[in-house]
């Protein structure tokens, strides 16, 4: 009977477990059932949330191996790939910790709480968008704060399509592999790829990896360097020449990151050293030095003059903006602290909303259940 009704194993059913989970991706565990609560005059506890919630995520690897891709008509010309680190709180008996005394005053170094690294992947397609350094500049320096700048620095959120995230924790290479493998599976035998890298040097060493393990060197066009850590570690140089409250800081800072953006990078260098050469404190040269080897060790990734002419994004915007909002606007809330597995179920089932997927995961896991349990009551499916 309960085979031929499409009653589910647990005893909540589906469409109670499609609003306590779903609500569950996007705030607490207890939030989520307390409005359910309320109008159904039920009392669903924090618990029963959190168990749904890691129920449900069985299935998410599963389905996207097997979902099905974009219309390979409403992809664009180039597949952009981002990668970026974010930290969740863990549980110190996850890791062989103590928890800290909330009362004990902690010594120099040492922080309250662990943390795990979790890697972001977020793919999307792209036509061009050509822009010329001049226009990026102006768009960066001039506009007002209240105005959107994104526009010149990368393609805009009307050409961004089929954007597609998810999130890894403590694995890196499985992020950036995971990320490759959707771009293939949407972009056929070789597609045109652009890395967008914000400076981790870790990070960009484990694309390279991937890339050469999967075979796909040949297929990354680019890895870009995004534009405004750059210009922040310009900033850094000219806040230790001129000072922090100098005027004459914006216009040299201007004047480099057009050098920059016109593809002139040993210019900048030359004046950074220059700038090293008129300092006599240590501590300022030691500044300004920094910012020298950072753009000297990144130089094979800052041709911006091409990348702009080509149309490409020059900026990490979109996964820096899936740190925020997929994993801190979550997993980071106050006193929270996840178990290894729990952490990684709600990134898989937030992934699943957050890609608009919802509807059709729900079809794939109730599916999925109701023929294991037809299987186990010896019925046909």
């Amino acid at each position: 009977m309960d085979n031929a009704l499409g009653m589910p194993q647990g005893k909540h059913s589906y469409k109670l477990q499609d609003w306590i989970g779903y609500g569950a991706t996007d705030t607490d565990f207890r939030s989520s059932v307390k409005l359910l609560n309320r109008i159904l005059g039920q009392k669903f506890s924090e618990m029963q949330s959190q168990r749904i919630t890691n129920n449900l995520s069985a299935e998410v690897e599963e389905f996207y191996e097997d979902a099905i891709l974009p219309d390979k008509k409403e992809e664009g010309e180039y597949f952009a790939a981002g990668f970026d680190d974010k930290g969740i709180p863990i549980l110190p008996s996850e890791v062989n910790r103590e928890a800290d005394s909330s009362g004990e005053r902690l010594g120099k170094g040492q922080k309250n709480g662990v943390k795990k690294s979790s890697t972001v992947s977020v793919t999307y397609s792209f036509d061009s968008f050509v822009r010329t350094p001049e226009k990026v500049i102006t768009n960066l320096f001039d506009k007002p704060k209240h105005e959107k700048k994104e526009r010149e620095v990368q393609a805009p959120a009307n050409d961004t399509q089929n954007k597609h995230i998810r999130a890894f924790l403590s694995d890196k290479d499985k992020s950036i592999e995971y990320g490759f493998d959707n771009i293939l599976k949407r972009g056929g035998k070789a597609p045109k790829i652009v890395a967008l890298i914000d400076g981790d040097r870790g990070l960009e060493k484990a694309i390279d990896r991937v890339a050469e393990k999967k075979g796909i060197t040949v297929m990354i066009i680019c890895k870009i360097l995004d534009i405004i850590h750059v210009v922040e570690y310009v900033w850094k140089a000219a806040n230790a020449h001129f000072g922090e409250k100098s005027s004459k800081r914006i216009d040299w800072v201007k004047q480099q990151c057009l050098l920059l953006l016109q593809s002139q990078t040993d210019a900048v260098i030359d004046n950074l050293q220059a700038l090293v050469q008129q300092n006599k404190s240590k501590t300022k040269q030691e500044a300004i030095q920094k910012v020298i080897n950072y753009i000297v060790n990144h130089k094979h990734m800052m041709d911006y003059r091409t990348y702009l002419a080509r149309g490409f994004p020059i900026s990490t915007g979109a996964v820096e903006s899936a740190c925020g909002h997929f994993v801190q606007c979550r997993m980071e809330r106050n006193g929270m602290r996840w178990s290894l597995k729990g952490a990684q179920n709600l990134l898989n089932l937030r992934a699943v909303n957050k890609n608009d997927d919802w509807d059709k995961y729900l079809t794939h896991y109730i599916n999925k259940e109701q023929a294991l349990l037809s299987s186990d009551y010896g019925i046909a499916a």
